[in-house]
């Protein structure tokens, strides 16, 4: 087996779209063991310095409290997890160069040996102890998805050595290892606490070292001559420059002025494309747009005026305006047509403009409803907000616009309180992520506040169960979010990446994630 960490993960754009179903039907066999060997041997040309344009600034270097696309490239390029997903969705190691499990409850983690952190401090089993002891004592926003190793539930990290680690979960978990993917699992040092690094610092393990960073200007990173994969990266800087419209970042990748756009907008494809100087990479995804509804107040703490909004969105109509046909059609909850679990027998709620006027109207509104729609001028946000108001004026809603700042939208607006109806966009992850995050009742980035016991007790359930058994329980979920219509999720959408003509190896992941530290510059 070629376990060549960079050889094997040379992109191919073709895999790509063949990615997230390959990955989602191995992930139903949940591997028992995982081992990555690295090993020399790139294909790259050395030099240059690769300028990336991400969608905002920084409001956090620490991993625990990541958000923002910016934030999270950040972490792929200067930090890393224990394990990687990679583009077909496969796991491999990182920090964690093999590990297993016998009953998918207790997992041993072996880790790489003179491996460092860039202040030069060797990354031990105390540091990832250190790091998930954190988030939990922090009550950071992952402890959601890492609720399977929750200490007040009876989880633990334990350290066996300097270089094993066990983690014990409250129950079988067939997604532990795909879970501890996600991108604010960066391994972070004991020794030096994120708590008090500022917004100028940041210490990884990565492939790159953060230099520096200027509030509302840009981030500057270098090559790690002592990485353990040093010989296989190649540039030998990242800039990241903060543009505030997404108009500007993608003017700059057409004018040859950046090398790489993380999120394009369906409708710039083709000019991208036609540019001669960059072009549009897509990836199949399980992201996703949302209009997520506040449970808390009225109108939408009432079932029938969420199923009004439900019924009052053109689905067909998103996927044909808003993303052009680069992606599915969606279900009002976060699985995929091309994840193992997806229920195709549930039926997909149909744009019905006389059933959310009767909805309306046995609610209270027999006169329509007038919602404000908060969202911002990021990729399909607007679009999305603009298509219901299209075709939800004939269903009884009358639809108003506000449009919030790009660069304050996820600190003001996203998760407050006395909004009623927000924009919402998703990274890809598996069921079990997906769920845990968003959507149980203690997720700390439960967007719509619902309390909804029945769906916790599915949503843990489920964990522990063997696939037939699993794919039941999210059976059973899928009806119950349909029904419950907490938010309309009208599509999901291939991951869009701009990157420049003479780039090499920099392709759209399936989860959105820029791994820029593997690319290189084409020879002229």
């Amino acid at each position: 087996m070629d376990t060549n960490y960079w050889k094997r993960n040379k992109i191919s754009r073709r895999g790509l779209m063949r990615g997230a179903s390959v990955g989602a039907l191995g992930l139903a066999g949940a591997s028992l063991i995982g081992c990555d060997t690295f090993g020399g041997g790139g294909e790259g040309t050395k030099g240059g310095t690769l300028n990336s344009a991400p969608d905002i600034e920084l409001s956090s270097t620490d991993p625990a409290f990541f958000t923002s696309d910016a934030e999270a490239a950040i972490g792929w390029q200067a930090g890393e997890n224990l394990v990687v997903k990679q583009h077909d969705l496969t796991m491999t190691g990182a920090v964690a160069e093999s590990w297993e499990t016998e009953d998918q409850q207790e997992y041993i983690f072996n880790l790489r040996k003179n491996n460092t952190f860039s202040n030069g401090d060797e990354v031990t089993a105390a540091d990832v102890k250190f790091t998930f002891d954190r988030i939990f004592a922090l009550e950071a926003p992952p402890t959601g998805q890492l609720g399977s190793l929750d200490p007040a539930k009876g989880g633990r990290t334990e350290v066996i050595d300097d270089h094993t680690v066990k983690m014990t979960l409250d129950k079988p978990n067939a997604f532990w290892v795909n879970t501890l993917s996600f991108y604010q699992g960066k391994i972070v040092p004991q020794n030096d606490d994120p708590t008090n690094w500022g917004i100028g610092k940041y210490v990884g393990s990565g492939a790159f070292k953060m230099v520096s960073n200027q509030p509302g200007e840009g981030t500057t990173f270098e090559r790690r001559t002592d990485y353990w994969g040093a010989d296989n990266t190649y540039f030998d800087g990242i800039q990241f420059t903060y543009l505030p419209e997404p108009e500007s970042r993608i003017e700059a990748l057409k004018g040859g002025a950046i090398h790489q756009v993380n999120r394009l907008t369906p409708a710039s494809v083709p000019e991208v494309d036609g540019s001669g100087v960059a072009r549009a990479s897509q990836a199949t995804s399980a992201s996703y747009m949302t209009l997520a509804m506040n449970t808390l107040i009225a109108p939408f703490n009432d079932q029938r005026v969420r199923q009004a909004l439900q019924a009052a969105s053109n689905r067909e109509q998103n996927v044909a305006k808003v993303i052009e046909g680069l992606g599915a059609v969606a279900n009002d909850h976060p699985i995929a047509p091309n994840d193992p679990h997806y229920d195709s027998s549930v039926a997909i709620p149909e744009y019905d403009p006389k059933k959310a006027r009767d909805l309306l109207a046995a609610a209270g509104y027999a006169d329509g409803l007038e919602v404000p729609i908060v969202t911002m001028g990021a990729a399909m946000h607007e679009e999305v907000a603009l298509t219901f108001q299209e075709y939800a004026r004939e269903a009884g809603f009358n639809a108003r616009i506000d449009k919030k700042p790009e660069d304050e939208y996820w600190s003001k607006w996203w998760l407050n309180q006395e909004v009623q109806l927000c924009t919402v966009n998703w990274n890809g992850r598996n069921p079990d992520a997906a769920l845990s995050i968003v959507y149980h009742g203690d997720a700390p980035w439960n967007e719509t506040y619902q309390k909804d016991a029945a769906l916790d007790g599915l949503i843990e359930r489920a964990r522990g169960e063997d696939l037939d058994a699993r794919k039941e329980t999210y059976s059973q979920i899928q009806k119950h979010l349909v029904e419950q219509a907490y938010r309309v999720i009208p599509f999901f959408v291939n991951t869009l990446m701009g990157v420049a003509t003479n780039v090499q190896n920099i392709e759209a992941h399936p989860s959105r994630w820029p791994f820029l530290s593997r690319g290189w510059f084409e020879e002229a």
